[in-house]
């Protein structure tokens, strides 16, 4: 996921090679990549997980992964730190809220909750800018939903068994 993201941030960045220096100060991290503010010359800007550029702090959020270093983490195990009930509508803006629209629901759970086994060592928090919240979130709920679907498919017709997610749940 982060090699796809990477790509695009790239492709993204060619449409800034008109202004010299925008490109630059982009590609140098001396200006927030969603909002391009400038960053205080003695501040060190946070690096977005998934696409390795510099983002202020107003438009970064927290995601939430297993501390511990496994092979592979699946990509419906990850979660944001802060969830939409908790925070008033005017703390994030719109772009921000819309990519939580298909994490909430009725039976959305903190991912600690829901994946014991995955976070039985706990859990870090990483930075992760604006421009890729509403790219994850997409990619995570996609992935919740395709998990979900095999464990409610009947297990006699099922061909593979999930490692991830108990059969009992």
């Amino acid at each position: 996921m982060i090699n796809v993201r990477k790509v695009l941030v790239k492709a993204e960045m060619e449409k800034f090679l008109q202004s010299k220096e925008l490109y630059q100060s982009l590609r140098k991290g001396k200006i927030c990549c969603c909002c391009r503010a400038k960053f205080p010359l003695f501040s060190w800007p946070a690096s977005c997980l998934f696409c390795k550029r510099s983002v202020c702090s107003s438009c970064s959020l927290k995601i939430k992964m297993p501390s511990k270093k496994l092979a592979h983490i699946p990509v419906y195990a990850l979660g944001f730190e802060t969830v939409l009930g908790t925070l008033p509508a005017k703390v994030l803006p719109v772009r921000r809220r819309d990519a939580f629209h298909s994490l909430r629901g009725t039976g959305w759970r903190g991912v600690e909750q829901e994946f014991p086994h995955i976070y039985a060592h706990g859990s870090v928090l990483k930075d992760v800018c604006s421009d890729c919240t509403s790219f994850v979130a997409d990619v995570i709920s996609s992935s919740r939903k395709s998990v979900d679907i095999l464990n409610t498919t009947p297990h006699r017709s099922r061909k593979t068994q999930s490692l991830y997610i108990d059969p009992g749940r």
